[in-house]
């Protein structure tokens, strides 16, 4: 079937796509396929992207194994690294996750050192609490310095905020062979999580989620409330932000 074809069938005019002055690309946005396609469309070459920023996790705990390890009485898998490493690239992050370390003050010290040599965050996985082989706060007192120990939440009181010191300019390799570079007198965040798998979660949310959004100059998403019962009794301090767990 033929018919007469009207004027201007399958021919794109100019301003189609987008007219001049248009917003392509808003900032803080994590760069998709077709921005970079509506960049390159509009004659950009080059655009201007906060570095990916680095995490690098430091599991430490004589009884902490990593996954796969045969485990003996009283061990522990390491779950929290996997879980936080995976959290940190959901967020646009690129995590790192070092040896476990012993509850040895000297050892985790050295590891934090190194790690903040090529890290913007550094999480340092249980011994924030008060115990006897708790030794996440005399750490950053060796490092750099404390700044919080002990938040109103719940689980997560324990936790550590402070950070370390890097004291000389150097680029250090992440893995995967990617370089970091640290300004020297550069002061590295570092968050003592606690070992509790939920209080690790939580506290990752509430502190290291908003600054790896800071570092890379996007808003924090958006969180999402809706109204719950819960099927069972709970009690809670009304000073304490308590975080529950649901199905």
């Amino acid at each position: 079937m033929t018919a007469p074809a009207p004027r201007g069938l399958n021919v794109r005019t100019r301003g189609e796509d987008f007219v001049a002055g248009a917003l392509l690309v808003p900032a803080g946005r994590r760069l998709r396929p077709a921005d970079l396609a509506a960049a390159a469309a509009a004659g950009h070459t080059t655009l201007v992207v906060a570095r990916q920023p680095v995490v690098a996790i430091v599991p430490t705990g004589d009884e902490i194994r990593p996954v796969g390890t045969p485990l003996r009485q009283g061990d522990i898998v390491d779950s929290n690294s996997v879980m936080l490493a995976a959290r940190a690239a959901q967020v646009g992050a690129w995590a790192t996750v070092t040896e476990v370390q012993p509850d040895d003050p000297a050892a985790i010290a050295a590891a934090v050192r190194r790690a903040a040599a090529i890290a913007d965050l550094v999480l340092v996985l249980a011994g924030s609490s008060a115990g006897r082989d708790d030794y996440t706060a005399a750490v950053l007192g060796q490092v750099g310095a404390e700044t919080v120990h002990g938040v109103a939440v719940r689980p997560g009181h324990p936790v550590l905020l402070g950070h370390a010191r890097v004291e000389q300019t150097g680029q250090g390799e992440v893995s995967g062979g990617r370089k970091a570079l640290r300004l020297r007198h550069a002061a590295v965040p570092v968050i003592g999580v606690p070992g509790y798998p939920l209080a690790a979660a939580v506290i990752f949310e509430l502190f290291g989620v908003p600054l790896l959004a800071a570092l890379q100059g996007r808003p924090l998403p958006g969180l999402g409330v809706q109204l719950a019962v819960l099927d069972c009794g709970w009690i809670s301090s009304p000073d304490v932000e308590e975080w529950i767990p649901v199905p």
